[in-house]
Order: structure tokens, then sequence, then C-alpha cells
């Protein structure tokens, strides 16, 4: 007797990350993004790279999204605040770091 157990895979499991962040979006101009809207913005920067070059979604540098990701959030956060710095927990390197450990 031959039990029929289907392979499980993330397909199958509908665990995208799409499914958990709402879908690829760009940054809205009248709002200071939270970590949801950056980790939205790396899939819609990810998804134009496949759409673009024809890229295989697994041969994405993920590493230069999140730097282009950390570099807009650094302009949008220089723009806002012209007169100060930004803060040690906003600077582009800990932006990626805090992107790459999402």
């Amino acid at each position: 007797m031959a039990s029929s157990v289907a392979k499980k895979t993330r397909q199958s499991l509908n665990t995208k990350l799409c499914v958990y962040l709402g879908g690829p979006r760009k940054f809205l101009p009248t709002e200071f993004p939270t970590l949801r809207d950056s980790l939205q913005r790396c899939l819609d920067l990810q998804q134009d790279q496949i759409l673009t070059y024809k890229k295989d979604p697994r041969n994405v540098s993920m590493q230069e999204i999140y730097s282009e990701v950390a570099t807009e959030i650094a302009i949008r956060w220089s723009t806002s605040n012209s007169e100060f710095k930004e803060p040690v927990v906003c600077g582009q390197k800990a932006t990626e770091q805090r992107l790459s450990r999402a």
C-alpha cells in the first residue's frame, strides 16, 4: 500500500515573501519608509531586474538591491532632515544590514 504524500515545496506551502509583505511597490513620496516598505521596494527592484535583464531570480544579487534601497533611504533622510546628519541606526550601512537580516 503506497501512500501518496505530496512533496512539500515553498510554492505548495504558500509561504512566499510577496504574500507576507503584500507585493512589490515603490516608496510613497509623502512618507518615510518602514522596514516593510523597504522590503517591498527590494521586491520591486528584484522584479525589475528579472524582467529587464531576463535574469533567473536566483541569480539576482540581493546585496546590490539592499545597497540601492539603503541609498534611497539615506537620500530621503537627508532631504527630509537637511540640518542634521542621519543617526547611526538610519545610516546606509546599518540599513543594508537590517534589510539583509529581515
